[in-house]
């Protein structure tokens, strides 16, 4: 893939500012409420996955402190089958009362085709919150305990990668494998977070894709060990794990979580849970929730810097799909 070094530029600038666009503690970068009265009764927002994963838990907490900004209780509803869900979130009603959140695995799904929908068939949000802590993961007893032994290994044998296809894991292992040609890691579509932790404890699998804020507990009794995270750098609250990137593999991945709509759901309702989103991210007890909880941080971007960024991964995803599948 000769384009490959180019592709990540987008995510450095993307995380650059949105470190621009963070408020003092305390202080509110939400603008002024919208002309509208929405909502005047509960709202729901979809999670196309599976109560328990990071998709869930970070919808949850989202939700608890949207909640207290819109004045109404903002309801979970865990849809599992993307193309269930997603199918379901088109045909909604546009009231603003069914409300959407995911991630870029919605970008590889569709440039997969296992959806009939794309990202721009929906009114976009804003992002809410932002993992850079996805990474692989294998046993305490794997033969192989760093990326090195891992792609050497993967040239002697398969490897049995748990993960969902058509998600953004399953995009990682693509990319690895272009990276390390005569690499071996097979696909295997093992369910949620949930599921996948289950398959690699039991040996049924030898290596996992992974948020590191869902399995730290398992990190921390010694029976999974981290072989990468897909991160520029280090995190603060992990430093004893190494990046992909500083191993030399050139594999970065921030995984923002956002909100949208139904095609068709009125602008003021649109910006009107835009200001909110915003507002939430502005709440250190937000931020402070969301670290210790999932390791993850507030999206603190508008609306439109949102659909930047999010036209920026699509292009990127669509990049490597190309460069991989070409």
């Amino acid at each position: 893939m000769t384009k490959r070094r180019n592709i990540y530029i987008f995510l450095i600038y993307s995380r650059r500012k949105r470190e621009k666009t963070e408020a003092p503690e305390g202080e509110s970068s939400a603008p002024e409420a919208s002309g509208t009265d929405w909502p005047t009764k509960p709202v729901t927002l979809v999670v196309p996955a599976s109560a328990g994963g990071d998709t869930d838990m970070n919808a949850r907490i989202f939700a608890k402190y949207l909640g207290e900004e819109l004045g109404q209780t903002v309801v979970i509803s865990n849809i599992s089958g993307i193309s269930v869900a997603f199918e379901e979130l088109k045909n909604a009603a546009n009231d603003g009362y069914t409300v959407g959140v995911y991630h870029p695995g919605f970008f590889v799904s569709s440039q997969l085709g296992t959806i009939d929908v794309s990202w721009e068939d929906f009114e976009t949000g804003s992002v809410y919150a932002i993992d850079n802590q996805s990474a692989w993961f294998v046993s305490k007893d794997a033969p192989y305990q760093t990326l090195d032994e891992l792609a050497a290994a993967s040239k002697e044998g398969p490897i049995g990668f748990a993960t969902e296809v058509g998600s953004m894991s399953h995009l990682t292992e693509l990319l690895f494998m272009d990276l390390v040609p005569g690499s071996q890691i097979n696909i295997v579509d093992a369910g949620g977070s949930a599921e996948k932790i289950t398959a690699l404890m039991s040996g049924q699998l030898d290596l996992m894709f992974n948020q590191v804020g869902l399995v730290k507990d398992y990190l921390e009794n010694g029976d999974f060990v981290c072989i990468g995270v897909m991160s520029e750098e280090r995190s603060k609250a992990n430093p004893d794990i190494p990046t992909f990137k500083e191993q030399g593999y050139d594999m970065v991945f921030d995984k923002p979580y956002w909100t949208f709509f139904p095609a068709g759901t009125d602008q003021a309702i649109v910006d009107k849970m835009c200001e909110a989103t915003e507002a939430v991210c502005a709440n250190p007890d937000y931020a402070a929730e969301l670290l210790e909880t999932m390791q993850t941080v507030p999206g603190n971007m508008t609306h439109d810097e949102t659909v930047e960024y999010l036209a920026g991964i699509d292009a990127m995803y669509a990049e490597i799909l190309g460069g991989v599948n070409g």
